[in-house]
């Protein structure tokens, strides 16, 4: 259904958008990187990330079958040592999580010093952060699971847990 989604029209110009919106801050950032919460494996594919987590023993299936290396792990406790990973991208996961602060906190415990942690986010004040929360309040499938965050609030949070931000693009 989540690929379903994103083959369609409207799905893939979303896609689009929000793939160059994350190769724009990644820029040319090498090395072995870890995408948390990788689904399907669709964005780990397109940007060559290599390895992934999730809780979704058959989206890890399709993100196997994308050629990405799987592991059935929570945000919260990474089965990784520390200083392992160049970069730790979190497409459209945050919000999903338990414990955003403990999520950001493996998020840097994995990290090497000076890698990158490449965070997209559906902004809780933006059109489709509005468009998103009131689709949970109704009871969606998916959205009411989610906690949408302002981009100042997510901001915090990374900043609680150590990084220094940046960068942010629309």
């Amino acid at each position: 259904t989540y690929d379903r989604w994103y083959d369609a029209v409207e799905g893939r110009a979303i896609f689009e958008a929000e793939l160059r919106c994350l190769q724009s801050l990644r820029g040319g950032r090498t090395g072995r990187w870890l995408e948390v919460g990788v689904g399907t494996g669709r964005f780990a594919g397109a940007l060559g990330i290599g390895e992934g987590i999730d809780t979704s023993p058959r989206m890890l299936e399709i993100a196997a079958r994308r050629g990405i290396r799987t592991c059935a792990a929570s945000a919260e406790k990474m089965p990784f040592l520390p200083a392992a990973f160049e970069g730790v991208l979190m497409a459209l996961t945050l919000c999903f999580v338990s414990d955003a602060p403990r999520t950001l906190s493996e998020c840097r415990r994995v990290l090497r010093r000076g890698g990158q942690l490449l965070l997209g986010i559906v902004p809780a004040d933006s059109a489709w952060g509005r468009s998103y929360s009131a689709k949970a309040a109704a009871g969606h499938r998916v959205y009411a699971h989610a906690r949408f965050r302002t981009a100042s609030q997510v901001m915090q949070l990374v900043q609680d847990a150590g990084f220094a931000p940046l960068g942010a693009a629309g």
